[in-house]
């Protein structure tokens, strides 16, 4: 944003308590952000600033935004130990006894 990080912590209190209060531009917030912000406060969020506000169901205790998904990872995660890494894994191979 065109703001330092102390002055975007204030921006965003300050719109999240408008927002409780002020619902043609919550409603602003929630179709165009960037629009509504700069007609609210006259800050100006770069448009390659992606952003997205959603509302909480009354029915939902906690919303969490998961991270983005990592197919390498996962296709990791589940490849299976080599033989070699099962002995190093298992104390097969290179493995110190107590007392030797």
């Amino acid at each position: 944003m065109c703001v330092p990080n102390d002055q975007q912590d204030q921006l965003l209190k300050a719109v999240l308590k408008r927002a409780t209060v002020d619902r043609p531009f919550r409603q602003g917030l929630l179709t165009n952000p960037h629009t509504a912000i700069e007609q609210a406060f006259g800050i100006t969020v770069p448009a390659e600033y992606r952003v997205r506000f959603v509302e909480r169901d009354a029915d939902v205790d906690a919303l969490i935004v998961l991270p983005g998904f990592d197919a390498h990872a996962a296709e990791l995660q589940n490849d299976e130990l080599s033989d070699d890494e099962l002995e190093h894994v298992a104390g097969g191979k290179h493995a110190h006894r107590w007392g030797d």
